[in-house]
């Protein structure tokens, strides 16, 4: 048998682990290591008597086995270890020696870690105990577990405090029973409160797990958590419910009355007998959905804290929605005047999805009409209606409007409504707006705002920015924030120099993506330009994409028929067809990334203040990058290309690039990820996929940072040698995929190192 050595530390104090070895070696009859041929030999047990030698000193035999464990990777089953014991102890019954005394300390932790405890194994340790005051002492120990003051008074603790809990327990109910009627009839607000407070857990000791009724009873019985049930319900019978105004004033106030959660737990109860939303009152409605928007109530769900909704409410929005409306708009417009910074309400109005826009359009427009200098929600009212392009008519009267009131406005808003104004006709706020923002870059903060991101504005196919829009923003925005990346630290906020740079940059790629022979005169006009200067590299790489998409377009233009031929295929209309247009796209900007002179590589580095490359970038930033790189091919074709795509089993993607029912996943790595070689089959195929409308076809995307990457290249095995360049590497993934999924799955190595040394070409011959 071959032997392996097990290493167990420093010679200065491996004293206890030499002993280790030796006891393994002498129940195993062999050295044993971490060798995996030898783990599932026979293992000899041997008649040895050298099984125990000269142990040190362990405070408990838990102790000992736990290194035990360790220095022979768990691979001696306890049973066996035992057994030797048992050898030894039996054919040991004369003098009794330090061993013999260590080797039955040791026999009952080993015998309590068994899987199946012998019974005769411990009828032999109890007579054996009986041998000696010395081991009967050992035998005492093993078999008495004193335990610690602290665990002592802890449960003492928790005993008394439940028995507490039931004494109190029992005491509400003697308390129940003498004002049941007045709880079952609504008219007790103390209990009823008490009881809403157990009905929606908002008693810490309150199970958030159970249902409210068993919650309910479980601190009351089952009879009397009818009665309380039939309290809530009674409760909006009563009179002097608050009114709408009643709780709105509570705000103001900042307090409120705890017996309202038993209202709102009364309706519960309501819907639960009652589902017909059509027939509850009126104003009980009303003020059911105000008090509402006033409390809120947390529920916890995988440790996870959400807002409760109330299950009868996307109901009155379904069949009622007009009273819906009615109530909030008075909610909002008390708020508003009242000049509440956060209002649910209003929120819940600009976010929630399932209302009517023919029935919300009016409402924002009105609150943005009667309220258009507020403080605190011009801003967000303004931003929602921009959104809308139903309405644009009516919001640039409206914009222009505020623009001429200028010396009424606050400077803040005055400079919202001149954006907006901007944004929905250029040609007649451009001076102003130029104006207004070479001279405050607080307005360019509003600009990024008013006008989201460049995928919003495509996903939602409005509020699409003009070329000259384009051109005149990044210059005025330009001549406040020179371009800069986002430190190696981190960040915070939204409005650093960086996060301007970083809007700055999308809208040059915007206007990159943009095939005509306009927009390349705008990327001309832009270089020149001495505020831009800090852009250059970007600007020239984004001319460079643009030079292409527009010798694209010329082509398409220059022979019509051969053009319509070609278009009917330009857009693929099968997943077979965009991952062939994909891969080529993608190997094109690889070489433009290697090769071509402007640096592209930089992007995806840290660099210092001297443009030296520092650490590569995350990977997040990295897929940011090249994302724009392939949306700048792919969006003129129609093509959408997305980060964190949402597959199959809400699995997500680094990027989706996908057309009406058809799905391709991207997956992107750096190459000294710990995963690099297995998530091409691991995570790609397996997880990504599988989604029907990827049919099978993925993407594995690698970036190389070469020789100044910070961490080791993984090794794809111990027999393979590492990967000298990218196009090796890339080579190497590519033979990972079985042979039957080369068609549809690819591996793309990207080297962003800088280090390639471009071709030259030689002269042609003059012969």
């Amino acid at each position: 048998m071959g032997e392996i050595s097990v290493k167990t530390g420093n010679n200065a104090r491996n004293g206890g682990k030499n002993s280790l070895n030796r006891l393994i070696r002498c129940v195993c009859g062999k050295k044993i290591g971490p060798d995996p041929r030898n783990f599932n030999q026979r293992v000899s047990l041997g008649r040895n008597d050298l099984l125990i030698r000269t142990f040190p000193r362990y405070n408990t035999g838990y102790l000992f086995l736990h290194e035990f464990g360790q220095s022979t990777f768990g691979v001696i089953p306890r049973e066996l270890l035992l057994s030797r014991f048992m050898h030894y102890l039996s054919s040991n019954r004369g003098g009794i020696l330090d061993k013999t005394r260590f080797i039955y300390r040791l026999a009952f932790p080993t015998l309590w870690n068994c899987d199946t405890p012998s019974q005769q194994v411990f009828n032999f340790l109890i007579t054996y105990g009986g041998m000696s005051n010395e081991l009967f002492s050992i035998l005492e120990a093993a078999l008495v577990c004193e335990i610690d003051d602290w665990r002592v008074k802890i449960n003492i603790s928790r005993i008394e405090s439940e028995r507490e809990k039931k004494d109190i327990i029992d005491s509400n109910k003697v308390d129940f029973q003498q004002v049941r009627e007045q709880i079952a009839s609504g008219e007790h607000l103390g209990w009823l409160k008490h009881i809403a407070y157990i009905y929606y857990a908002l008693y810490n000791d309150v199970d958030e797990k159970l249902t409210c009724f068993e919650r309910l009873s479980s601190s009351l019985g089952d009879n009397y958590t009818i009665d309380a049930i039939s309290g809530l319900v009674a409760l909006l019978g009563r009179a002097d419910l608050p009114s709408i105004d009643d709780i709105n004033n509570s705000l103001i106030k900042g307090e409120y009355y705890e017996w309202w959660y038993a209202i709102l737990a009364g309706s519960d109860e309501l819907w639960n007998l009652k589902g017909d939303i059509t027939l509850w009152d009126n104003e009980l409605l009303k003020m059911l959905i105000t008090l509402d928007a006033r409390l809120s109530i947390h529920v916890k769900e995988d440790n996870v804290i959400t807002i409760y909704s109330l299950p009868w409410k996307k109901y009155v929005i379904l069949y009622r929605e007009v009273l819906f409306i009615e109530t909030y708009s008075y909610i909002i417009d008390f708020c508003i005047k009242n000049k509440f910074q956060h209002i649910v309400a209003l929120n819940y109005i600009l976010h929630e999805k399932s209302l009517q826009d023919s029935h919300v359009i009016p409402l924002v427009m009105y609150f943005a009409k009667k309220y258009p200098d507020d403080i605190n929600h011009t801003q967000s009212l303004v931003e929602w209606l921009l959104e809308r392009p139903q309405i644009r008519g009516e919001l640039l009267e409206l914009s222009q409007l505020m623009v001429n009131r200028r010396g009424v406005l606050k400077k803040v808003n005055y400079h919202i409504w001149l954006v907006c104004c901007y944004l929905l006709e250029p040609e007649q706020a451009y001076d102003l707006f130029v104006s207004e923002a070479k001279s405050d870059p607080e307005i360019i903060w509003l600009v990024r705002e008013l006008t989201g991101n460049a995928r919003r504005r495509r996903e939602n196919n409005n509020q699409e920015l003009s070329l000259i829009q384009l051109e005149t923003i990044i210059k005025v925005s330009a001549t406040h924030f020179p371009n800069a990346n986002h430190p190696v630290e981190g960040s915070h906020g939204s409005r650093n120099s960086w996060d301007y740079a970083e809007f700055i940059r999308a809208l040059i790629n915007e206007i990159s993506a943009i095939s005509s022979y306009d927009a390349s005169e705008v990327l001309e006009r832009l270089l020149l330009l001495p505020e831009c200067e800090s852009y250059r590299d970007h600007l020239s790489h984004a001319k460079s994409n643009q030079i292409i998409r527009y010798r694209e377009s010329q082509f398409y233009h220059a022979a019509w028929k051969q053009a319509v031929s070609t278009l009917v295929n330009e857009t693929p209309a099968n997943v077979m067809d965009l991952y062939s247009l994909l891969l080529n796209h993608l190997r094109d900007i690889s070489n433009r990334i290697t090769y071509e002179n402007t640096d592209i590589y930089k992007q995806f580095w840290n660099e210092d203040s001297y443009g030296r490359t520092l650490v590569p970038k995350p990977e997040e930033s990295c897929r940011h990058i090249f994302l724009e790189l392939l949306r700048t091919r792919l969006n003129p074709l129609k093509i959408s290309c997305e980060p964190e795509g949402h597959m199959v089993s809400d699995k997500r993607a680094d990027i989706i690039v996908s057309l009406p029912g058809i799905k391709i996943p991207i997956e992107i790595k750096r190459d000294y990820h710990r995963d690099v070689w297995t998530a091409l089959n691991g995570q790609l195929d397996k997880l990504y996929t599988k989604n029907p409308d990827a049919a099978g076809y993925g993407i594995y995307l690698v970036f190389w940072f070469g020789s100044a990457r910070p961490n080791t290249l993984p090794r794809l095995s111990k027999n393979i040698l590492q990967p000298e360049n990218a196009s090796t590497m890339e080579n190497m993934l590519n033979e990972t995929v079985p042979f039957e999924k080369r068609d549809r799955l690819s591996a793309i190595v990207i080297d962003v190192s800088g280090e390639v040394i471009p071709p030259v070409e030689e002269p042609k011959s003059s012969v």
